[in-house]
């Protein structure tokens, strides 16, 4: 790809032309000379597959109409080996169909005969720099993508979170529409890894993210916030519609389970905190606000849970036949 855009950028593009008019090839040929010398010119389809398979090309032009096979099947070729070459596809029957098809197959732009050289060379070098925009646009789409990403689970990082926060609080400060904020936590998740190792503790977080996915519906949405934290924020929905879906996700969390080395079955639990925007507080105030929600939730029985985790582990080891 970074070959393909210092090609793009000089002066010297590889130029395949396919053209079974043994006169008109020379002429394109010479008339682009003094533009590229880098031109191969073929007369059929098969050696314009061939040239395909053996050489890259920046640009190339094919007529659509070859005598051993359709010059839309080259050009769909020609796409599937070079997504980020220029193609113009060259027509003696210039109608909307034919272009169509000729978009279809792969093709930027056509170009009727007769036509001047020139204007191929300009058509040529106009391709080459859409798809050359094109690829811009898609690694910059990646990178944000990446930027965005957890590595771990797939799902929306904190870098992602912090910035949704920021424009949900903007927009319910000047709207005056509700916006809510949840903290997730699992409950024990240090025991949990202990029991079955750390790479089934990030089965289990994974897991955990993919229930988030398939609960939290948009306009909300939830990221890792960190180790086994998430943080999901709910524009335009007041505390108990947000607690309603939130409900739906810790259910679902819940019912995941982990067997351990002695085949106890261990539950995924979730502590949740709940905090609504009340039109002065700081993003981080109100992410930190569903935090302290989340302590007070799990300080309210912690002798119970953890009783309630050891006699689930107690109840399943004993169930194992010796």
């Amino acid at each position: 790809m970074d070959a393909f855009l210092r090609s793009a950028d000089s002066a010297a593009l590889r130029v395949l032309i396919v053209e079974d008019d043994v006169s008109l090839g020379r002429l394109i040929e010479r008339a682009l000379g003094p533009s590229t010398q880098a031109i191969t010119v073929v007369r059929r389809g098969k050696a314009a597959l061939e040239a395909l398979d053996s050489s890259s090309f920046d640009a190339i032009a094919a007529d659509i109409c070859l005598p051993d096979m359709s010059g839309l099947e080259v050009i769909a070729r020609a796409r599937a080996l070079s997504p980020y070459c220029g193609i113009v596809a060259i027509t003696g029957f210039v109608d909307v169909e034919v272009a169509v098809r000729s978009m279809k197959a792969g093709a930027d732009d056509f170009l009727g005969k007769p036509f001047d050289a020139d204007i191929l060379w300009h058509v040529l070098q106009k391709s080459v720099a859409n798809r050359t925009r094109q690829v811009e646009a898609e690694q910059a789409t990646a990178y944000r993508q990446l930027a965005y990403t957890d590595a771990l689970t797939g799902c929306p990082n904190r870098r992602f979170i912090d910035e949704f926060i920021v424009e949900a609080v903007e927009v319910a400060k000047c709207g005056g529409t509700p916006l809510t904020a949840a903290f997730l936590d699992l409950d024990n998740f240090k025991l949990l890894n202990d029991f079955v190792g750390h790479e089934a503790g990030d089965r289990v977080l994974t897991r955990v993210a993919e229930e988030l996915g398939a609960h939290i519906a948009p306009p909300a949405a939830f990221a890792r916030f960190g180790g086994d934290e998430f943080v999901v924020v709910f524009p335009g929905m007041d505390e108990l519609d947000a607690r309603l879906m939130l409900g739906n996700a810790r259910d679902a969390i819940g019912r995941i389970e982990v067997v351990d080395g002695t085949l106890a079955r261990l539950p995924t639990r979730i502590s949740c905190g709940v905090a609504a925007y009340r039109g002065y507080e700081t993003p981080r105030a109100l992410i930190a606000n569903a935090e302290d929600q989340m302590y007070l939730e799990r300080s309210a029985s912690p002798v119970l849970m953890t009783a309630a985790y050891g006699r689930e582990v107690l109840s399943a080891s004993s169930e194992v036949p010796n």
